[in-house]
């Protein structure tokens, strides 16, 4: 096998390959080769569509942590007013309410609900959570005589 031709062949294939990271491009190339290789039955049932695409109503967002503290953020459209959004912060998840929808986030790490701030900025909503500085998960119960 000539690695040079295949692995030329493969970058032509790849529309993200050799530019800046494109998610939309990443997507689209993943749910092309998943329609290639799974078999036409699973996608016909009606219990199982993996190439359904996201509601209108599903709420975009993006989850990472640092030492400190969790991140969730969400690019709110133009239609979407800040009053319309319920957020709900508990030791492990978050819960999103909106359009009448309901999200459960489950987060990487404890964190202090009652800590949790949120904001927005240039049409970016930003939740911070900070992370519980407990970390055993036991605490000691006195008990009075």
């Amino acid at each position: 096998m000539d690695w040079r031709a295949y692995q030329q062949d493969l970058f032509k294939k790849i529309p993200f390959v050799g530019k800046q990271l494109n998610s939309a491009g990443i997507e689209k190339f993943v749910m092309n080769t998943v329609k290639q290789i799974v078999p036409e039955v699973l996608s016909n049932q009606s219990a199982f569509d993996p190439f359904k695409t996201a509601s209108a109503a599903s709420l975009d967002y993006e989850l990472f942590e640092s030492h400190r503290s969790v991140f969730v953020r969400c690019r709110l459209s133009d239609r979407t007013l800040p009053r319309d959004l319920h957020f709900f912060a508990s030791k492990r998840s978050l819960k999103i309410e909106y359009a009448g929808n309901s999200e459960v986030i489950a987060l990487p790490a404890d964190i202090n609900p009652s800590r949790t701030t949120g904001r927005i900025r240039d049409g970016i909503l930003e939740i911070r959570m900070p992370k519980s500085r407990r970390s055993d998960p036991f605490q000691e119960i006195f008990i009075h005589e």
